[in-house]
């Protein structure tokens, strides 16, 4: 049973972090449509593990994104459910992202330890103080009287939910509010298989879901010359901030052939010196840090954000242009 067993500090990364981002992102899972097979698997886990709490989690860039989640007491506690197809949470305060660094799962019998001498204890200081009013990880409890309260966790269970590729794309976790001595490996087995199943059935769902994917995939295998300048295009679309690359994608992703105007050589990103690079610098640096320091570590994440950008374009066979670009207008047949 993997428990935690050595310090990973705050905001862990695995190797391959924008290799499997990409992996997270190509699944399309955000803001997705009720889904009754993942909504099956997690009513099983909670009736065979007889936990409160079971729910699918997608570790993204810096939320987690938490589907098909269900809060349900159990004795004495009993009283009518939580049902949420969808949460989004701050990566940096989940537990998950500890999970996605293991080969297959992790387990963590007491969550209060974990908070005060585990890797629990790097969250950030808002978080922990939160936790120390709830009196442990606080997670959302019915109050009995059709409203939502906080309540502390105890016991957390987590399987990694691997594509094909080997992708920890995300987790499938139970939680319990209160010790769980009996979790053993036959309920260890229990998980990985149910989250082997979501993984199955998300990676046939991304493939299969629409006809228009039959469409990207031969676009993607068509071997035309994409960037041609007599190239026809169902859509392009101007500036590839974080808005831009998602709405390129998402069209692509639904069978158009797609372009994309951008001039920077990285983009996708926030422009400016965002908090992520100034959390990388404070901890590299610590208090004797420069602005020289500030612009170093911006330009590495630049750098690595364009190589994930550029894996994210071609795995949705959107073609870049550098450059700009400007709305002209209409020609008689109402074609911009």
């Amino acid at each position: 049973m993997n428990r935690p067993h050595q310090q990973r500090g705050a905001n862990p990364k695995p190797a391959n972090e924008p290799q499997r981002l990409d992996a997270v992102t190509g699944l399309n899972q955000a803001n997705s449509e009720h889904q009754p097979e993942l909504v099956a698997l997690r009513n099983a886990a909670r009736s065979l593990l007889k936990m409160p709490v079971a729910f699918i989690g997608f570790i993204e860039d810096n939320t987690q994104r938490l589907l098909t989640v269900t809060v349900a007491p159990q004795g004495e506690q009993a009283c009518d459910p939580l049902d949420f197809k969808e949460m989004l949470t701050p990566r940096e305060c989940s537990i998950c992202q500890y999970t996605i660094m293991e080969s297959d799962h992790l387990v963590i019998p007491d969550l209060k330890e974990f908070l005060e001498h585990g890797d629990g204890a790097s969250y950030p200081a808002e978080f922990l103080e939160q936790a120390k009013q709830v009196g442990g990880y606080p997670i959302p409890w019915p109050d009995g009287a059709g409203g939502i309260t906080l309540k502390p966790a105890h016991f957390y269970a987590g399987a990694t939910i691997r594509t094909s590729k080997g992708m920890h794309v995300g987790t499938f976790c139970v939680v319990d509010v209160v010790p769980r001595p009996d979790f053993g490996v036959r309920e260890i087995d229990v998980l990985e298989n149910l989250a082997a199943q979501a993984a199955d059935y998300l990676e046939e769902r991304a493939l299969l879901r629409r006809p228009a994917n039959f469409q990207l995939l031969q676009q993607l295998s068509s071997g035309d010359d994409a960037a041609s300048e007599t190239a026809s295009w169902d859509a392009v679309v101007i500036g590839g901030g974080p808005a831009g690359l998602t709405a390129a994608c998402r069209l692509s992703f639904q069978g158009l052939k797609v372009a994309l105007v951008e001039p920077k050589e990285s983009f996708g990103s926030p422009t400016g010196v965002s908090s992520k690079v100034l959390r990388e610098v404070a901890m590299d640096h610590g208090a004797g840090t420069s602005w020289d320091d500030v612009v170093s570590i911006r330009q590495l994440i630049a750098q690595n954000d364009a190589k994930r950008v550029a894996l994210q374009l071609q795995r949705y066979g959107v073609t870049h242009f550098k450059g700009t670009g400007e709305i002209s207008g209409c020609n008689g047949d109402g074609i911009t």
